[in-house]
């Protein structure tokens, strides 16, 4: 059986799938090694420190590391930082960077295909809610045109309706439940308490003025 890389930033039940996939590794995704290393670097140069850890050199790191901290004292905490994340998943980072078949796009397809649209800015969905608005964005994303297939959709959808409704049970059933501002007969609407309020009628009055159902 070949082995399933686990790939993921660093948290604990993500490295814990290793305890649960036969012949795993976790490995952590290139997002969070490179958020990282930029730490450490600062606005210089990154390139020894990919270099050290490629080479799988943890002493050439620690001088590199060291050099920054020498050279912007003021970064101190940013710098140890980044350096206490790397050493602490050093395998998990080198893997990364050495093994191709480790590559993967995870985090950019979580953060702009799914979080930008569903859970950024505080939004709420339920769960078929958030399936659909998923597949809608993946199906975009992967070339689809989501307009022609709805299009598509609808189409079929009224070729195969047959609909049987019985009209005067269907007429029952909304007198019994309309309010008196929603009627066939717009003429007999009755108004909104509190239309008149300079506050808060104009807003009610719009509600009157659309609520108005016609069973054809």
């Amino acid at each position: 059986m070949p082995e399933v890389v686990i790939k993921g930033d660093t948290a604990a039940w993500i490295k814990s799938g290793t305890e649960y996939v036969w012949n795993s590794t976790h490995v952590v995704d290139g997002y969070h090694a490179s958020q990282y290393l930029r730490k450490i670097a600062g606005k210089g140069t990154s390139t020894a420190l990919y270099g050290a850890l490629k080479a799988n050199d943890c002493e050439a790191f620690v001088k590199e590391v060291q050099r920054k901290l020498r050279k912007s004292p003021q970064r101190e905490k940013a710098i140890w930082d980044g350096y206490q994340y790397i050493m602490a998943n050093w395998e998990g980072i080198h893997k990364a960077l050495t093994q191709p078949d480790a590559a993967s796009s995870t985090e950019g397809h979580v953060s702009h295909m799914l979080s930008d649209r569903l859970s950024s800015r505080c939004m709420g969905w339920s769960p078929i809610g958030d399936e659909q608005i998923a597949r809608m964005r993946t199906y975009i994303a992967n070339g689809g045109n989501l307009e022609a297939y709805a299009r598509k959709q609808f189409t079929a959808h009224r070729q195969t309706m047959k609909p049987e409704v019985n009209q005067e049970i269907l007429k029952k059933e909304w007198s019994r439940r309309k309010l008196p501002y929603c009627t066939y007969i717009p003429d007999k609407a009755s108004h909104m308490p509190g239309r008149e309020s300079t506050s808060t009628g104009e807003w009610m009055r719009l509600i009157e003025n659309g609520g108005y159902q016609h069973i054809m």
